[in-house]
């Protein structure tokens, strides 16, 4: 109950303590006023809304069924260590969030002024993160038995077969295949990396017999790539990076 209060409660507090300071000191400007509501746009706002909330719940559907899938398949004593794996090697999720979080408005504001070689510059960039990020993850499963023991007290055992089955979720896989490396590169804009929203992270795909459609959501930006037939009306390609 404690955990579930911090983690709902944090987010809350830093936003009512920045915004005096953002809105009042620093971007008067910015600051939200009843003058500029308008009636006219709740519909669309609505109906905008209402999509991404059946897309954050299709979203928790999908990764609440992982103990679901281990209990079932595995055995219901699996999934207390691999929610343990899951949680050390999510440290690194975070510490790439914190790297990424402040590119998202730069990488809008980029795209605003059409400086599509700053964001490949970015993407190069990340790329050579991850090039970073891997031998960091090859250390921490190395570690990994002597965190475990002082995290949970030797109370829970987790296997190496665990450890590196997890560990090789988060190392960055490159793609072999040109059309699906741009598919995701046409949406990597759009991807959320959100320890808090999970169900937004990532890039999701449809596939068809005939299609492969990649799309991604941060709740702000939506973005879809087709590989195959074109999309059906009222579909639209995403912005060239």
């Amino acid at each position: 109950m404690l955990v579930a209060l911090i983690s709902t409660m944090s987010p809350l507090l830093v936003f009512v303590i920045s915004f005096p300071f953002t809105f009042i000191k620093r971007y008067p400007e910015l600051c939200p006023s009843i003058k500029s509501f308008r009636v006219s746009m709740l519909k669309g706002i609505f109906y905008l809304g209402i999509k991404f909330f059946l897309l954050q719940l299709s979203g928790i559907l999908l990764f609440s069924t992982s103990n679901i899938i281990i209990s079932h398949y595995i055995d219901p004593l699996s999934v207390t260590p691999y929610q343990v794996a899951q949680r050390y090697f999510n440290i690194i999720l975070v510490l790439f969030t914190i790297i990424v979080v402040p590119l998202w408005s730069a990488t809008t504001d980029a795209y605003a002024r059409k400086d599509y070689e700053w964001i490949k510059m970015c993407g190069r960039k990340g790329r050579q993160l991850m090039l970073v990020i891997l031998p960091i993850l090859i250390v921490m499963s190395l570690v990994a038995p002597y965190i475990y023991s002082l995290w949970t007290l030797d109370k829970v055992t987790v296997s190496p077969s665990m450890t590196l089955t997890v560990c090789e979720n988060f190392c960055a896989l490159r793609i072999k295949d040109p059309p699906s490396s741009s598919l995701i590169s046409k949406c990597s804009y759009a991807m959320a990396t959100n320890d808090q929203r999970v169900v937004l992270n990532g890039c999701y795909f449809k596939v068809t017999t005939d299609n492969l459609l990649a799309v991604a959501c941060d709740s702000f930006k939506l973005a879809q790539a087709p590989r195959g037939p074109a999309p059906q009306s009222g579909a639209r390609d995403p912005p060239a990076p």
